[in-house]
């Protein structure tokens, strides 16, 4: 079978637009250098690793099976082979504590990674300063090594004590320096958040936003699986808007879908959004 033609690189705000992926972790087990072909052939010139071993055991999302034992230089000759570059990657809290964290940079740093995004960091019921601290020591540490630390954005991220959201919180406590923020577009819609106006509101803050659809859920819900970019109640023309305002330069599109819903269809579809309404 010929393959399809590689198509432009898909740009948004004059930069690449990457893919997450966590939401093809299946596809990568099963072919790691098709899979990552294929979707550069789609137009994405950039992904956002999860940190393999960093998943492994993870009994709510799943792991990353054998790949956590993949070597760090095959990793980086598949990504070259498929003309992708990873501009960041997410980890769990524990692979940047002090028993980790040289073993986590030096990874790092062979695939060329700049952003560190922790996930994992709750806010609900708990005490929120130990968490500040935590993200400011990691921020120093990793700024003194040429990386920048992030906080993905979880559904508790609002979670308000004392007429306060732990988001107001985080911005009084944890400096731009030490910790960035990508925003995850599900957290937003979970919450009632306007995220272009949460966005322009708070300039240098974000380092990039997670691209996603859903539909804004009737009922309490736990989580909000992904759809395919234009297919929910998303303003993505406002997104990009306060984005821009706001100084992101990652765009990354997280297609975290549930069956029967296939993730590199809805990466697909995601693509051909962006080129015909983005763009």
């Amino acid at each position: 079978m010929q393959a399809a033609p590689k198509l432009k690189p898909l740009s948004l705000c004059g930069t690449a637009v990457a893919f997450q992926a966590f939401g093809v972790k299946s596809e990568l087990q099963k072919d790691f250098s098709g899979t990552l072909k294929q979707l550069g052939g789609m137009g994405y010139s950039a992904l956002e690793l999860c940190s393999f071993k960093g998943f492994a055991g993870d009994t709510l999302r799943g792991d990353f099976g054998e790949l956590a034992n993949l070597e760090v230089s095959c990793i980086r000759t598949e990504l070259a082979d498929a003309g992708l570059t990873a501009r960041s990657c997410q980890f769990k809290p524990a692979e940047l504590e002090q028993s980790q964290i040289d073993g986590t940079l030096e990874w790092a740093a062979t695939l060329g990674i700049k952003y560190l995004a922790l996930l994992d960091v709750y806010f609900a019921d708990r005490d929120w300063q130990p968490t500040f601290d935590f993200l400011n020591r990691c921020g120093e540490h990793l700024r003194t090594h040429g990386f920048q630390l992030a906080l993905h954005t979880g559904n508790d991220f609002w979670a308000r004590r004392n007429d306060e959201t732990a988001f107001n919180a985080f911005l009084r406590e944890v400096p731009p320096e030490n910790c960035s923020i990508e925003l995850d577009l599900s957290a937003t819609l979970f919450n009632g958040i306007d995220p272009g106006e949460c966005m322009s509101s708070n300039p240098t803050r974000f380092c990039a936003v997670h691209l996603r659809d859903g539909k804004k859920p009737t009922e309490p819900v736990r989580y909000i699986p992904s759809l395919p970019l234009g297919l929910g109640d998303i303003d993505f023309k406002g997104v990009l808007t306060g984005a821009k305002k706001a100084g992101v330069l990652n765009y990354i599109v997280e297609m975290a879908v549930y069956p029967p819903v296939d993730p590199i269809d809805a990466l697909r579809q995601s693509a051909d959004f962006i080129r015909n309404c983005c763009e």
